[in-house]
Order: structure tokens, then sequence, then C-alpha cells
């Protein structure tokens, strides 16, 4: 079989990454190589990783929002002729890395990419399709916890889960840094170049990780009212439609964007002004109503 390079970029998540690399442990092989790229600030990565003396540890330094910096990393470092990404919140189920390489006996399978048990925040989608990626139209969906029966061809892949050729992903110069903060579809735009190299794409659904969603760093949380998350969120969408050159996907971004402000502050106002009246409704009632029974024994 091939030589394979797992690749876990990871920052100040040493209690999740023990877990993610125990798990890890029951699925190496001997041709298997583990990178773990490090830009924590102040926790015990180092010392946990030491515990799986056969997994190599490479600390970038103190490095905010890095997910692509070491990701491209990695991808210099590894020496195997299969890059895999994984994030350090998943958990690999049984028979994950068979299950993801094997598909690359086929010389034109260029990539493959996962299922992802997203736990405990999302229930497991039936329906079709996988992914839609339709630039030109604006329109980018990816619902990786798909149930399928058989492995089905794709135009993109979750950067959580896949694997790669690297002498393919090498001559497009890696994940592109300008994705900032939460770094929002720099997979979808990794995936859209490599696909433009030649060969196909396909979703695995026997390779299963689940992912447990550990807390971002740096003060991004998961939440629209988190200012750096809904920020990035934007911004790198637009970056993404501009730098491929949809003016129309720009445009629906910016419309669906204003679209949701207005709406949010709508809902806003509209709930702050039902909760003010009825509340002023409720104590002028209350004080001014005749009470029908009075209490004899008071």
């Amino acid at each position: 079989m091939f030589d394979v390079s797992i690749i876990i970029p990871t920052r100040n998540r040493s209690e999740i990454i023990d877990v993610c690399l125990t798990a890890l442990s029951a699925e190496v092989q001997s041709n298997t190589e583990v990178l773990i790229i490090d830009t924590s600030s102040s926790d015990t990565t180092e010392l946990i990783v030491s515990k799986y003396p056969k997994f190599k540890y490479h600390f970038l330094g103190d490095i905010p929002y890095s997910m692509v910096t070491s990701r491209n990393y990695g991808m210099k470092v590894a020496k195997g002729e299969i890059i895999i990404f994984i994030d350090d919140d998943c958990i690999v189920q049984k028979n994950w890395l068979s299950s993801l390489t094997t598909p690359f006996i086929d010389p034109y399978v260029l990539a493959t990419g996962g299922r992802i048990i997203y736990h405990p925040w999302k229930i497991p989608n039936r329906g079709e399709p996988i992914v839609i990626l339709d630039i030109n139209n604006g329109k980018i969906w990816g619902e990786w916890d798909r149930v399928v029966e058989n492995n089905t061809e794709v135009c993109t892949l979750p950067g959580g889960n896949c694997a790669i050729r690297k002498e393919k992903a090498d001559k497009i110069d890696g994940f592109d840094p300008g994705f900032i903060y939460s770094a929002n579809l720099e997979e979808t735009d990794f995936f859209y170049r490599l696909s433009q190299v030649g060969g196909k794409f396909l979703f695995v659904p026997d390779a299963v990780v689940e992912h447990r969603a550990a807390q971002r760093t740096d003060r991004l949380e998961r939440s629209q009212r988190n200012y750096l998350w809904r920020y990035s969120l934007i911004r790198n969408k637009v970056y993404f439609f501009r730098k491929h050159r949809s003016r129309r996907g720009v445009n629906i971004t910016i419309y669906n964007s204003l679209s949701d402000v207005i709406s949010y502050i709508y809902n806003q106002i509209t709930g702050m002004l039902i909760f003010t009246f009825a509340t002023i409704h409720g104590l002028i009632s209350g004080i001014f109503s005749r009470t029908k029974y009075r209490n004899r024994y008071k």
C-alpha cells in the first residue's frame, strides 16, 4: 500500500488531542507517519504528544488563527505519498484509515474524504445532494454527515477528514493564507484549485470520524454573535468569490448578508417592543383590575 502522512494542526487543546491520538493509535500502520503541528500559547500539548513516541511533534511557536499555516507546514515536511488531514477534535472510527486510502488504487482518484459525525449539535442528514459548489451562481453547500451506501464522486471535500495525493497537492502551493481568522472556505478554495489538476474526488462514507467540536481558541466562539466569527465568515466568502472571479457570487453574498442584518434588527426591535408593551400592559392590568373574591380571613 501507500506511504501515508497524517497531519493534525492543533492549538491549546491538549485534553481533546489526547483523545484524538488515542483513537488514531489503533489505526496507524507501519507505513504511516503522524505529524502534530502545534501553535499553542500556553498548554501541555507537547507533554501529551510525548505519550505517543511514534508520532512526530512540530512546534511552530505561539501563532493565533494558525490552521492554514499549520496545514501548509505539515504538507511541506510530510514524507508520505498520501497526505491525510484531520482536526484535533476528531475521533477516528474503526477501519477509518484503510477506508480512506484504499480508493487510491485507482490512479484517477485525486483525493478522498470521509463522513463526519457532528457531535453533539447536528442531526445526520440522509438527503441529497451531499455537496454543491456552483461558483458562477454563488452556491456553496456541503454536509459531510450524509449516510450513503457507496463511495460517491463529489466536487469538493471536507478539510477535517480527507486524503490527497501529495505530488498533486504540491502543484497548487497549499492552502491560501488569505483566508483569515476562522479560515472559512479555505478548504473549498484548496479543493477547487486541486480539481483543476485533473482527477476525481470521492466521498467515502466508511471513513468515519466523530467531530466533538471543541471550543475554538483566540476568542472565535462558534456563534453569529461573536464578532470575529461573523466578520471572518462574511469576509472570507466575499474573498473566495472575488478570487475566483464570480461577480454574481459576491453580489449574492452582499445581498444575503445585508438581508440577514435587516432581519436581525427587525426581530430584535420587534422582540423588544413586544417584551416592553406586554410588561407594561400586565402591570397596568394587574394594578387596576377589580378583584372578584377577597380574602375574608385577612
